[in-house]
C-alpha cells in the first residue's frame, strides 16, 4: 500500500484536500497525482461539501504557483465545477 501523501477533510461545508510530501517539497509525482485525482472525485460525491480547498503541509515558494496552476488544472479538467487557483503560503 502507498503512503498516504493527500488527505481530504470535510468540516461544515468544506472540504480541505491537504498535499502531504515535505520531503520532496510536495513534488508532483504518479502517486500525489493518483491521490489528488481520489480526493477530488471525492469532494465531487460529497453532498456536504459546499467549497473545496486545497492546500499543502508546507509553505510553497510563490514562483511555484504558475506551475502548479496550470498542472493541476489541466489533470482535474474533468471534473465537473472544478476552478484551480492556487493561492499558496509564501516560504520563509
Amino acid at each position: 500500500m502507498s503512503a498516504q501523501v493527500v488527505t481530504y477533510e470535510q468540516r461544515d461545508g468544506i472540504a480541505y484536500i491537504t498535499l502531504n510530501r515535505p520531503e520532496v517539497l510536495n513534488a508532483l509525482n504518479d502517486e500525489l497525482l493518483k491521490q489528488l485525482r481520489d480526493a477530488m472525485f471525492q469532494l465531487d460525491g460529497d453532498p456536504d461539501a459546499m467549497v473545496g480547498i486545497m492546500r499543502t503541509a508546507i509553505p510553497v515558494s510563490s514562483s511555484r504557483k504558475p506551475q502548479l496552476n496550470s498542472h493541476l488544472s489541466q489533470q482535474f479538467r474533468f471534473v465537473r465545477g472544478v476552478r484551480l487557483q492556487a493561492d499558496l503560503p509564501r516560504s520563509g
